[in-house]
């Protein structure tokens, strides 16, 4: 056994690169950059104003102002403001030359027809000068940054159509268990419906990961073999659901070491998910998640997902988020990792919800996520802060 730091830590090391490919921007979405971005302008390319208002000189604040025209965003200014002039400017619009100032509307008096009075004390130019928010050859987004709509928004503001990203790993799902059917087939005395393939599959799918299932198969030595090594041919990473722990029909570690696949780690000093197994041969890499279904959607969420992102180069993973636990938790036992499903509450504190253990996937329904019960403590007080983890 080992802790899960240290399996993740393992894992990462295994990494080998997947190769790069060019694609439109806008199909990006959580793909992860194989390139620096750099600008090839300025940001703005042009002193703008932040408000609509007038354009004038901050030495003619106190004098009435003749305005000398109406500049919408998008037009270049006719005129330059001399001495109590001013222009009418709307927020995006160029500044004319001479003015270093906008005055807002709402603090300006009409003082006749042609003439407008500022009647505020002044505070801020309101202005967004060239190059504040970028200058020309500068790096905007960094390799191996995970791509969201933020990023997204700014490669069109760069007009970066295409871009060099870190290929997608190939992906097949495999999961094993004679009692196991499919959600469409009738349950007989001894049967259980399939879920784990599509809590693996979707929690791949809201990830924009492509994955290939490759059904269920029985607790048959030669079929767990010839389906695990037909599932692994296609694809550079297989998550399989069950047959890895240590009972009597748990093939799996067993098939991987006689076909030259190499287990890394088998066993963590975590709950749910003990029996994590990670294996490699090649470029070749196999998750194996425990069959309980809570097991198999925690181990989803914190060991497989994060590491597909990293297979493909994504250099930071999301930060934790912390929050506050609303009441005092115990547990027996404080030698594992342990997480339990919560609620967040009105208060923005975490609440545990009903949980019977990692068969009680129903449970999730009524979470807002996960919360971390630390490795070598026994209870948590009231208002401690603890490691949330959002679905």
């Amino acid at each position: 056994m080992i802790t899960f730091e240290e399996a993740q830590a393992i894992a990462f090391q295994s990494l080998e690169a997947l190769g790069t490919e060019m694609i439109p921007f806008d199909s990006a979405l959580y793909r992860v950059l194989a390139e620096n971005i750099i600008t090839k302008e300025f940001f703005p390319p042009f002193d703008k104003s932040a408000m609509d208002g007038y354009a004038c000189r901050k030495e003619d604040l106190s004098e009435p102002m003749e305005v000398i025209e109406t500049i919408p965003a998008g037009t270049k200014p006719i005129y330059s403001i001399g001495k109590n002039q001013c222009a009418k400017i709307m927020t995006g619009a160029m500044i004319p030359d001479g003015a270093d100032t906008v005055i807002i509307k709402e603090k300006v008096q009409i003082w006749d027809e042609n003439h407008i009075i500022f009647n505020d004390v002044f505070s801020s130019t309101n202005i967004c000068y060239k190059g504040e928010d970028a200058e020309e050859g500068e790096v905007m987004l960094v390799k191996g940054t995970k791509l969201e709509a933020q990023h997204l928004a700014v490669l069109a503001t760069l007009g970066q159509i295409r871009i060099m990203v870190y290929k997608l790993p190939r992906i097949g799902v495999l999961v094993t268990g004679s009692e196991l059917v499919e959600p469409h087939e009738t349950l007989r005395d001894t049967q259980i419906r399939n879920s784990n393939a599509y809590s693996i599959l979707n929690q791949l799918k809201q990830e924009r990961f492509h994955a290939t299932y490759y059904g269920i198969v029985s607790d048959q030595y030669q079929l767990t073999t010839d389906q695990l090594l037909h599932s692994i041919k296609n694809n550079e990473v297989l998550i399989m659901s069950g047959a890895v722990s240590v009972g009597d029909f748990d093939f799996v570690p067993q098939i991987l070491k006689e076909n030259g696949f190499e287990i890394l780690f088998h066993g963590l000093h975590m709950k749910p998910g003990k029996r994590l197994l990670f294996a490699k041969k090649d470029k070749k890499w196999v998750i194996g998640l425990p069959g309980n279904p809570v097991s198999t959607f925690v181990q989803m969420q914190e060991f497989a997902i994060p590491f597909l992102y990293k297979l493909m180069g994504c250099i930071a993973l999301k930060p934790p988020i912390f929050l506050s636990l609303d009441h005092v938790l115990e547990r027996k036992n404080g030698d594992k990792k342990e997480f339990i499903p919560v609620q967040i509450n009105a208060s923005g504190k975490v609440n545990k919800v009903a949980y019977n253990g990692s068969g009680n996937i129903q449970a999730l329904i009524a979470a807002d996520g996960l919360m971390e019960f630390p490795m070598g403590k026994n209870r948590l007080e009231e208002n401690e802060r603890v490691r949330f983890i959002s679905f």
